[in-house]
């Protein structure tokens, strides 16, 4: 009865290797944490295939490659942290798909590529962290559709160009 599993955390422990795409098959899955281990490899792309996930916590491993596009497909993704790994590639433009995702944390990475538009169409965002990555261009246009946002972060990349007057008017008020 290993399908019905809804929360599985094994973080601050000593893991290595790949994270199994078979760890994808749990259907009721709802919060997956591996962080702080020493897991290499990808993402499985079948992580989009768990439609359950609210929470995922890879955070302080050393996962590489592409965030897969098929996160999008999480639907009721709560919270995306990723933060220490060493992923690259351009942040997904299917992470405005997630319209319940409230913290989003990609920081301490080797991402690279602007910040997708998209991002300002997961409209429950509060907390969004970008920092320490080799990211360029410009902020998205459309930062002020994140009304409930608290704390944005992309410190330490390469991001140029202005910040919206929208933006700025609505974080003052």
């Amino acid at each position: 009865m290993v399908g019905v599993i809804d929360g599985f955390d094994l973080s601050r422990n000593n893991l290595s290797g790949v994270i199994p795409a078979d760890l994808c098959r749990l259907e009721a899955l709802t919060h997956l944490n591996l962080s702080n281990n020493n897991l290499t490899g990808c993402l499985p792309k079948e992580i989009g295939n768990v439609q359950t996930l609210r929470e995922i916590l890879l955070a302080s491993n050393s996962l590489e490659g592409d965030i897969p596009e098929s996160i999008g497909q999480l639907k009721d993704l709560e919270i995306l942290n990723l933060k220490g790994n060493k992923f690259t590639g351009n942040i997904p433009e299917t992470i405005g798909n997630l319209n319940r995702l409230k913290h989003l944390d990609l920081s301490d990475n080797y991402l690279s590529g602007t910040i997708p538009d998209s991002l300002c169409d997961a409209e429950k965002m509060e907390n969004v962290d970008f920092s320490s990555n080799r990211l360029s261009g410009s902020l998205p246009r459309n930062l002020q559709k994140l009304k409930a946002l608290q704390n944005f972060d992309a410190s330490n990349n390469n991001i140029s160009g202005p910040v919206s007057d929208e933006f700025l008017c609505t974080v003052i008020l």
